[in-house]
């Protein structure tokens, strides 16, 4: 079910009921004249009233502050995975022979059994993702996490053979079941998904972006444990990854699904208000707003995702629990 809080002059969402709250009613002139102000709701953009039907919600492309400073961060990731693939690689072989002894003991049957169903399962979500993707009509992630998929590995290997990677061998100690005479899976794979993950992020959910993070970290690991040699090289795939799928999705921008006009007002009928016109303003502070005519006076909505909502309720939780009039609150 839809809800709409009301919210302070602030932008954030206004104390509870039975808190002392302002009186909104004010003359406020704009730029189409004067009107009386009436409460500001925010409405959730990913409520179910939203996909009901296509008209209720638009989608735009536009580029991310977000993407800029993701960009910045694997930059200096990948400077960390040139550093550990050349001037410090005895420190990386180090840690991948002590991550390796952690799994000296496993039987070669069930190693075995590991490596080929994480490899089934990748290939089958690798053939999945783009169809699922065709089907929700999210074919600009789809066509830019091609363009990623293929551009990530071909970097890698042309990074790769301008620095000189080093190669260690592998200590008897840390010798595994999980050797492969062929190693699964390449460090080039590991910069496709890198990249996918980070172009595809934009589209999923908090826990389906944790699940493909940890995805890329097995695939990590599984490249360390079946490689007959110490591989210096796979923080410098990921980060590889990560820098082609932030840099693309600063190019060409992320594809965004907001509430239309007509998906805002019913969200707001459905939280009690007759809704006679909407009237959309100008993007501010990233939020898209809009000016809806009711029966109790002009309503400004304010569409946030659900993560900003719970840093709302958070807010709010917050100002309940905080002590008052014994010094600094708490």
């Amino acid at each position: 079910m839809p809800r709409s809080s009301p919210t302070n002059g602030s932008g954030r969402v206004a104390d509870p009921p039975g808190e002392t709250v302002p009186p909104t009613e004010q003359v406020t002139t704009s730029h189409s004249g004067s009107y009386t102000s009436g409460v500001t709701a925010v409405v959730a953009d990913d409520l179910e009233v939203m996909t009901q039907a296509a008209r209720l919600h638009d989608t735009v492309h536009r580029r991310s502050v977000a993407d800029a400073k993701r960009l910045a961060w694997f930059v200096g990731f990948l400077a960390l995975g040139v550093a550990l693939a050349t001037g410090l690689d005895e420190t990386m072989a180090g840690i991948e022979a002590d991550l390796l002894e952690g799994f000296v003991r496993i039987p070669a049957v069930v190693a075995g059994l590991t490596v080929t169903a994480v490899a089934v399962l990748f290939f089958v979500l690798a053939l999945a993702a783009p169809v699922a993707l065709a089907v929700t009509r999210r074919r600009r992630t789809l066509l830019v996490g091609g363009l990623g998929i293929v551009r990530a590995p071909l970097l890698f290997v042309a990074l790769r053979n301008a620095v000189p990677v080093r190669e260690a061998a592998l200590p008897d100690e840390a010798r595994t079941s999980f050797i492969s005479e062929y190693p699964w899976p390449p460090s080039g794979i590991l910069a496709a998904y890198a990249a996918a993950a980070v172009i595809a992020g934009v589209d999923l959910s908090r826990s389906w972006r944790r699940a493909v993070w940890v995805g890329l970290a097995v695939l990590a690991l599984l490249r360390i444990l079946t490689a007959a040699e110490l591989p210096l090289d796979v923080v410098l795939a990921i980060s590889v990854g990560g820098v082609t799928g932030a840099g693309l999705l600063l190019a060409f921008g992320r594809s965004v699904r907001v509430a239309s006009p007509e998906g805002v007002a019913l969200a707001l009928e459905r939280a009690g208000l007759v809704v006679e016109s909407m009237e959309p303003l100008e993007r501010r502070a990233g939020a898209w707003e809009h000016r809806a005519h009711t029966d109790a006076g002009p309503v400004l909505a304010n569409v946030v995702g659900r993560e900003s909502q719970q840093l709302d309720n958070l807010y709010r939780a917050n100002r309940r629990v905080r002590l008052k009039d014994v010094g600094d609150d708490t």
